[in-house]
C-alpha cells in the first residue's frame, strides 16, 4: 500500500515540478542549449567586424527568457504564444546564426558601427517584453466564453451576393481587377515586381478605381470564406479521411492566386490548414506535419529561385540578407536610428490614414508613411519594412519603444485563447487570422501593414461570420 502510494507522487512529481511540467521545463532547456551554442559561435567568430562583437546577447538572452518563464510552453496550445515564440526565436537565434554563417551580409550599413549598441539594447529590451507578457498572459486565469447562438443562416446569401459580385466585374470589367501571380511564376525576374499593377494605376476618385479596390477587398475576403465553405461541404457529405483529401484543393489553390503581398497567399493556407486540424481532431497531428513541412519547402523553394534569378553568388550571404529583411533583423533595426525627426508625427499619421478603405477617394490626402521614409534615408528603393521596436524608439522615446510589441503580443495571445473556446469554424477561422498578425506585427510586419489588415480583412470578416448559424456549422472536436 505504501509502495503504491510512493509510486503515485513520484508519478506526480515526474509530471510537474512546481507550476511547470516536466516536459516544459526540458524543452526549455533544450532551447536553451542551443541558444548556448549559437551565441558561443557568434563570441568566437574573431573575423566579426567589431560592432557585431554583442550580437551573442540576443540568442542568450532569448535562451535564458526561455528557461526562466518555461511555463509558456504548457501554453503551446495558443496559436498566439506559439507563433510568437516562432517569430522570436527566428529573430533572435536562427537570424543572427545565418548572418554568421553568412559574413553579416545586408543592405542596411549606414552608420551601422554607431547605431549597432542601440539597436542591440532595443531588440533585448523588446524581447524581454514580448515574454514577459506572454507569461503573464498565459498564467492568468480566464472564464469561459459562451458564444451566443444565431439562428440565422445569412452567411450563405453573403458568400453568394460577394462572389457574384467578383464574377460580374471580371465579365464586364476585367482590367480593373487584381492582378495574381502564381507559383509557377515563381522563377521569373519579375515575380517580385508588381509596378504599374496594382489599384494605384487608376485615377484617384474614378469608378474603375474604386471598382478595383472593392474587388481587392472582396476577393481578400472570399478566399477565406468561399474555402471554409468548401471544407464544410467537404465534412457534410464525404468520410473523413476523403473530406480532408478534398479539404487540401482550396488550400493548395492560394498558391494560384498570388498578390503583391506575397504573404497573403502563405497566411491564408496556414490559417485554413489550423482550421481544417481543429475539424479533423483524428489527423490533426498528420496536417499540423504538413503545414509546417509545407510552409518550409515553400519558403525554401522561394528563396532558391529568388537566389538563382538574381544570380547570387553566395547562399549564405543571400539568406543573411533576406532574413534581416523578412524579419525584422538586428541591421534593419539599427537602420532605423538613421530616419530624422522633420516628418516624425506626419508619417505616424499617414501610417494610421493608410488603413482607411478608400481613403484617398474619400479624403484625397496624400503623404508618406514611415516605410517610405526608412527607405529613403538609407538609399533603399526596394520596400525593406521598418521594425516595430524601431519605430517604437522612433516615436515614443527608448523607455517606451516596446509599446506596441507588447499590446500586439497581448492581443495575439487573447485572440489566440479566444480561438480555443470557440465552437463556430467561420468565428474561429477569423480569430486565428487575427492572433497570427498580430504576431507578425512586431516580427514581420508594423503597424501600418497590420491596421491595414485589420480594417480591410480581420474587421469585415468578423462581421460577416457573425451571420453563420452556430448549429448547422458548428463542428465536433
Amino acid at each position: 500500500m505504501n509502495g503504491s502510494l510512493l509510486m503515485k507522487k513520484v508519478q506526480i512529481s515526474n509530471r510537474r515540478i512546481g507550476k511547470v511540467s516536466i516536459r516544459g521545463f526540458m524543452f526549455a532547456v533544450i532551447v536553451f542549449l542551443f541558444c548556448l551554442l549559437v551565441a558561443l559561435i557568434l563570441l568566437q567568430d574573431n573575423d566579426a567586424p567589431a560592432h557585431y562583437k554583442m550580437l551573442f546577447l540576443l540568442p542568450l538572452v532569448f535562451g535564458v527568457m526561455n528557461v526562466i518563464l518555461c511555463q509558456l510552453y504548457d501554453s503551446f496550445t495558443n496559436i498566439g504564444t506559439i507563433c510568437i515564440w516562432a517569430f522570436e526565436c527566428f529573430r533572435m537565434v536562427i537570424t543572427p546564426l545565418i548572418m554568421r554563417l553568412g559574413g553579416y551580409y545586408s543592405v542596411m550599413k549606414n552608420n551601422i558601427q554607431a547605431n549597432m549598441p542601440t539597436a542591440i539594447a532595443l531588440m533585448l529590451y523588446e524581447c524581454v517584453v514580448v515574454y514577459l507578457t506572454i507569461w503573464n498572459e498565459s498564467a492568468r486565469k480566464t472564464r469561459s466564453s459562451h458564444t451566443s447562438k444565431k439562428r440565422s443562416n445569412g452567411i450563405r446569401y453573403i458568400l453568394f451576393a460577394m462572389v457574384a459580385f467578383l464574377i460580374v466585374v471580371a465579365i464586364f470589367n476585367p482590367h480593373s481587377i487584381s492582378t495574381f501571380k502564381t507559383i509557377k511564376d515563381i522563377a521569373l525576374d519579375t515575380f517580385t515586381t508588381w509596378t504599374g499593377m496594382g489599384t494605384t494605376r487608376f485615377n484617384t476618385g474614378t469608378l474603375t478605381r474604386v471598382t478595383a479596390t472593392l474587388f481587392t477587398m472582396v476577393f481578400s475576403w472570399c478566399r477565406y470564406l468561399v474555402s471554409i465553405a468548401f471544407i464544410i461541404w467537404c465534412k457534410k457529405r464525404f468520410s473523413s479521411f476523403v473530406a480532408v483529401c478534398l479539404s487540401m484543393i482550396p488550400i493548395v489553390a492560394q498558391m494560384f492566386f498570388i498578390t503583391a503581398t506575397i504573404m497573403d497567399s502563405i497566411v491564408c493556407a496556414f490559417v485554413l490548414l489550423i482550421v481544417l486540424a481543429k475539424i479533423y481532431p483524428k489527423y490533426r497531428s498528420n496536417i499540423v506535419k504538413c503545414a509546417v513541412g509545407a510552409l518550409v519547402i515553400l519558403i525554401g523553394v522561394y528563396f532558391g529561385f529568388r537566389f538563382v534569378t538574381k544570380q547570387a553568388s553566395n547562399a549564405w550571404g543571400f539568406l543573411s540578407e533576406n532574413a534581416i529583411a523578412y524579419a525584422s533583423g538586428i541591421d534593419n533595426v539599427a537602420a532605423m536610428l538613421n530616419v530624422d525627426n522633420e516628418s516624425k508625427w506626419s508619417s505616424f499619421f499617414f501610417n494610421i490614414y493608410g488603413a482607411i478603405p478608400f481613403n484617398s477617394t474619400l479624403f484625397g490626402l496624400s503623404g508618406e508613411k514611415l516605410a517610405a521614409i526608412f527607405n529613403a534615408a538609407n538609399g533603399r528603393v526596394d520596400g525593406h519594412i521598418p521594425p516595430t521596436i524601431g519605430a517604437g524608439y522612433y516615436y515614443y522615446g527608448f523607455l517606451l519603444a516596446p509599446i506596441e510589441s507588447f499590446l500586439f503580443s497581448k492581443l495575439s495571445i487573447k485572440f489566440g485563447e479566444k480561438a480555443q473556446k470557440e465552437k463556430n469554424v467561420w468565428k474561429y477561422t477569423v480569430l486565428i487570422l487575427i492572433s497570427i498578425l498580430c504576431a507578425m506585427e512586431f516580427n514581420a510586419y508594423n503597424l501600418a501593414i497590420v491596421l491595414n489588415y485589420i480594417t480591410t480583412l480581420a474587421i469585415p470578416l468578423y462581421f460577416i461570420t457573425n451571420y453563420s448559424n452556430d448549429i448547422e456549422f458548428e463542428y465536433s472536436r
